[in-house]
């Protein structure tokens, strides 16, 4: 990431420090996620100081994906049997940071009626 310098009346190379202090050089390797840069300027004529903070936020812009997903199926009801206790092996997501919360409209070993029924299952990352 590159970012700009900022505006001082000062030396930058001998009256400005950073934290941390790589960030001086304006650039630098950052995760993903949310960082924080504190910049420092010192009077050289008394013992002021001024300092600026300058927040970057590296998103993540590819979202999760599905390994593996179950494939549909049908259940038959046995005579007289108005629901069913449905199991099935839940799918696989996997992201390049880390799966925050899968959400699903039903979990398996839920009890269904007679019918068509559609289960969806949504993973999101820290990035939504």
């Amino acid at each position: 990431v590159v970012f700009s310098q900022p505006k001082t009346n000062v030396d930058w190379f001998r009256y400005v420090s950073s934290d941390p202090t790589w960030a001086k050089q304006l650039e630098g390797e950052m995760k993903l996620g949310k960082h924080s840069l504190t910049f420092t300027a010192s009077s050289p004529v008394s013992n002021q100081t001024a300092s600026c903070q300058v927040k970057i936020h590296v998103k993540d812009t590819e979202p999760p994906r599905v390994i593996s997903c179950p494939r549909s199926f049908v259940e038959n009801l046995g005579r007289g049997q108005m629901l069913k206790q449905i199991s099935w092996t839940e799918p696989v997501f996997r992201d390049n940071v880390a799966i925050q919360h899968v959400m699903a409209s039903f979990l398996p070993g839920h009890y269904f009626p007679e019918g068509r029924h559609h289960v969806l299952y949504q993973a999101v990352d820290g990035d939504g």
